[in-house]
């Protein structure tokens, strides 16, 4: 709780608080909230939209996913107690990718990028769909619900979902992950089979917590959303390949991951 909720409830306040006393010059607040406030877990044959709320984590189960769904509660219920009517709008996005700022990196960046090129223990493509949105996608999509005289409420900045294993396919292809002296180790063993998938939930449980649920909850359970909404106002997401490829290619540029001895980025190291 002292770790996750209270920070997540106490920060939401005390930005909300600092808005009311400029209320005068403040004319909309976008708060950042994450896809983890609609759901932890995916279910067959269902999309997720604004609607939705959280209703599977709590304190035992996945709780940074909890804390991110109290904090947008609270955040409009604070808006409803202080009657601020449409003054909030909110923006609920998924795992971040894309071009880095500086040589600092994010836990999805480490997760995913390293993992596919050797930077971490990932030896198959589990039966896990990536869901991701390029960085440069959610700014631009906070100033668009900032700006836009329709934008209120709730919003999904979800751009695409792609499978482990295209994802392997794709870095091979782009970074000539076969060749004979590339330095990556891309996973290509599918484990994404009943076998493969009771597998991974079996080694889950040998995982840090909060990994370990993410797996178990995950594995084999796509999530899909829908970013209508966002595109009614004429939003176009960046293809998810495009992301991908960005973001390999920044963890080449800060050091991270070397570069590819063939292919079409072999040069990217001289330009």
């Amino acid at each position: 709780v002292k770790d996750l909720v209270e920070p997540a409830l106490h920060g939401t306040r005390y930005v909300l608080d600092a808005c009311m006393r400029h209320l005068d010059t403040v004319r909309c607040v976008v708060v950042t909230s994450s896809v983890a406030a609609l759901t932890d877990t995916g279910i067959k044959g269902k999309v997720f939209t604004e609607k939705d709320w959280n209703t599977f984590s709590n304190l035992n189960r996945n709780p940074y996913y909890y804390s991110k769904m109290l904090a947008e509660k609270e955040a409009w219920k604070y808006v409803e107690q202080k009657k601020l009517g449409e003054v909030l709008a909110d923006l609920a996005w998924l795992e971040v990718a894309g071009k880095l700022h500086d040589a600092s990196t994010n836990r999805p960046i480490k997760g995913g990028g390293w993992n596919l090129v050797g930077r971490a223990r990932v030896v198959a493509c589990e039966l896990l769909d990536w869901g991701c949105v390029d960085v440069r996608d959610v700014a631009a999509a906070h100033l668009l619900v900032m700006q836009h005289p329709d934008a209120e409420g709730r919003h999904v900045c979800a751009a695409e979902n792609m499978h482990c294993r295209d994802m392997s396919t794709l870095l091979i292809k782009e970074f000539a992950g076969d060749h004979p002296r590339s330095p990556y180790k891309i996973p290509t063993t599918s484990f994404d089979g009943a076998v493969g998938t009771g597998i991974m939930k079996l080694a889950s449980y040998f995982q840090p917590g909060q990994v370990g649920q993410y797996l178990r909850t995950n594995l084999a359970k796509p999530i899909r959303f829908d970013n209508s909404k966002l595109k009614g106002y004429g939003f176009q997401f960046r293809p998810l390949k495009q992301t991908i490829v960005d973001t390999a290619l920044d963890l080449m540029r800060w050091g991270h991951v070397p570069y590819p001895v063939a292919g079409p980025h072999a040069k990217a190291k001289a330009d």
